[in-house]
């Protein structure tokens, strides 16, 4: 009986530790694409984010908004593309508080953050 109660209390603390070494703290990066052109949101745009590693997928809602849950870092890599227009491919250094927007053209691309 002392040793099953010995084995509990060992897999209970292995269990506690396992947690907090998998818990990492994370972030909304949220990004909204529109046309530079006629100045509508984009719809189905593919957004491809790199940061810690891993590589994540999303595609634009009907408001041209699309949103990721990643890693505390301070900077993603980000490709921008839709058929028909410029992609766009660059680093952003991430602020949760801050909405990333992508204007695509089918000649040019730019980024801001408000």
């Amino acid at each position: 009986m002392k040793n099953l109660l010995l084995l509990l209390l060992c897999l209970l603390s292995f269990s506690s530790f396992a947690h907090k070494v998998s818990y990492q703290e994370r972030q909304i990066f949220k990004i909204v694409v529109f046309d530079q052109d006629k100045h509508s949101f984009i719809e189905a745009a593919m957004i491809e984010i790199e940061c810690d590693g891993q590589k994540m997928l999303n595609m634009t809602d009907e408001y041209g908004y699309a949103y990721f849950s990643v890693p505390d870092v301070d900077m993603v890599s980000l490709k921008v593309s839709m058929t028909g227009y410029k992609s766009l491919e660059i680093n952003v250094p991430l602020d949760q508080k801050n909405i990333y927007f992508v204007g695509l053209s089918s000649n040019r691309t730019e980024y801001f953050v408000l």
